[in-house]
């Protein structure tokens, strides 16, 4: 089976050499971002692996709960104490046009682009987004706070 790779810099590819004997794996995406664009975790759902992916932006986050039926999919930051952060976020579309080769160089004052994506937002402990997985995939040491 050959293996597209999904990630920015080929780092599903590195870690698909190194953990494709395991059959059923599961992950952990902090900061998940889309489900297909730039996706460390894409290629190994498509084989079967399931997870859990925090992503607070509410638009990235709906189009994870929308194609990663099998993953637990948070809205919340992590963070070292509970609460709310205060949080902008740039659209796609604002991030396509931010990464486009043709475009550097251009002076672009990003605050200008943050259109209605500032709000207050839950944030939490990493040990209570690890909480949801399953404690025999992975041991106990590997959920303790950040």
């Amino acid at each position: 089976m050959s293996f597209i790779s999904y990630a920015q810099k080929f780092e599903d590819v590195m870690l698909w050499r190194a953990l494709k004997h395991i059959e059923d794996g599961f992950y952990i995406d902090v900061g998940a971002w889309s489900p297909d664009i730039d996706s460390v975790t894409r290629a190994f759902y498509e084989r079967g692996w399931r997870g859990i992916n925090v992503e607070p932006n509410p638009t990235f986050h709906a189009q994870l709960a929308e194609r990663r039926t099998r993953d637990i999919n948070l809205r919340m930051a992590v963070s070292d104490k509970a609460g709310s952060l205060m949080m902008n976020f740039l659209s796609i579309l604002v991030y396509q046009l931010l990464m486009n080769p043709s475009l550097k160089g251009m002076s672009v004052q990003v605050g200008q682009l943050i259109t209605g994506c500032r709000s207050h937002y839950p944030c939490g402990f990493m040990g209570a987004a690890c909480a949801r997985g399953p404690r025999s995939s992975f041991p106990q040491s590997r959920c303790g706070g950040v």
